[in-house]
């Protein structure tokens, strides 16, 4: 049945990229960003401190809309992005240089892991990237689990890497726990990040 679970679970790889420091393939140094942008929304590379601001991805000029529904998060130009993200694990958003949160970052291309946190997840087949509580779906663990519980998944334990931390069971209800506490951590800054792309006209509910 291992088959069974590759078909079903969507695999997933880190990726992120940071900008150069020039003008080198389309990429942007912080300090031509800053002079460009008109945004007060900064997205830069999460470094060991995580709340400094690192190195520039992408400010808010470069969003043309955050879907609340879908959780889809368009981007001027998709394409362009990926190769601003493709070999970091973590970008953090900044609102007029002050630290509001970070995410982690994954493709559908590769291995599977549960991941409990924010989440910018890149749909490679869609060319989508859209930024969720946590991946894959409840309702994906769920279904697993069904199998689970009817012995329909042979070898599978759910003791999967979950957030990359410890091997340790990863239920529906777990999970789910842990994104709902996770972002009520973040609840404030969300609500300033989502009020300022209202703000700038990039918003849709």
């Amino acid at each position: 049945m291992k088959k069974v679970v590759s078909l079903f679970v969507v695999q997933i790889c880190l990726f992120l990229g940071g900008c150069h420091t020039e003008h080198k393939d389309g990429l942007y140094g912080m300090s031509e960003l800053n002079s460009q942008q008109t945004s007060q929304i900064l997205v830069s590379v999460s470094n060991a401190g995580l709340s400094a601001m690192g190195q520039l991805v992408f400010s808010g000029d470069d969003i043309l809309w955050y879907n609340e529904t879908t959780k889809e998060l368009r981007y001027k130009d998709n394409g362009s992005k990926k190769s601003m993200i493709i070999n970091n694990k973590e970008i953090s958003f900044f609102m007029s240089n002050q630290y509001l949160f970070s995410s982690l970052i994954y493709t559908s291309a590769d291995s599977f892991q549960i991941i409990n946190s924010l989440v910018l997840y890149y749909n490679l087949t869609e060319n989508k990237y859209f930024l969720l509580d946590g991946y894959p779906d409840i309702a994906i663990l769920q279904e697993l689990n069904a199998l689970y519980q009817q012995n329909s998944l042979d070898d599978y334990n759910f003791n999967i890497p979950v957030n990359g931390q410890d091997m340790i069971p990863s239920m529906p209800q777990y999970a789910q726990e842990l994104r709902i506490e996770n972002r009520q951590k973040i609840a404030a800054e969300w609500g300033k990040f989502i009020d300022q792309l209202k703000k700038e006209g990039r918003y849709i509910k």
